[in-house]
């Protein structure tokens, strides 16, 4: 007969799940590493979309192709640039300003964003320029991260919220096409 410490010898000695132990520890690190290199893969393809967006669209402004945008139309023309962006009508706030670059002073104030709570967000007029007149267009969107509660993604949360803001900004001077 056995005794119950020679068992529990045994169970300590035996080598049967130590690659359990080490699975175990190593696969949390690594997903956890995974989880945030695709966050920032996201986020950064989010960013190169709404810059790119916001470009072509002032281009469209600039040189002519839309006159006198409302808010909505250059939210159109933004959006429908930034193929990749969900529910971007909805995210969406735009801030076109004329600046003088006689006397620079640019906005101090973050580019206003959206807020998701809203039912009827206030309605945003644009100061649509003349020829040769310097423009700064700002925008801010809106976005879910895609896991919002690992490390990076929770690091990008506004506060007491599921989404985060991104911003873009570019400066034109309007062509003379009058």
């Amino acid at each position: 007969m056995m005794r119950p410490l020679s068992k529990i010898r045994d169970l300590l000695r035996g080598e049967s799940g130590a690659a359990t132990v080490s699975f175990v520890l190593v696969v949390p690190v690594f997903f956890f590493i995974f989880v945030n290199a695709f966050e920032i893969h996201v986020h950064s393809i989010r960013q190169v979309m709404v810059d790119r967006a916001v470009d072509l669209a002032a281009r469209d402004v600039r040189i002519g192709y839309l006159t006198n945008p409302t808010h909505d139309d250059l939210t159109a023309q933004v959006c429908k640039y930034a193929r990749l962006i969900e529910n971007c009508e909805r995210d969406i706030r735009l801030d076109m300003t004329v600046v003088d670059p006689r006397n620079l002073t640019l906005p101090t104030d973050a580019t206003p964003c959206r807020d998701r709570a809203e039912e009827n967000p206030p309605e945003i007029t644009l100061a649509n320029g003349e020829n040769n007149k310097l423009m700064l267009l700002r925008v801010c969107i809106l976005f879910d991260p895609a896991f919002n509660y690992a490390g990076v993604g929770r690091k990008i949360l506004i506060a007491d919220t599921e989404y985060y803001a991104m911003q873009a900004a570019t400066a034109y001077v309007m062509e003379p096409f009058k």
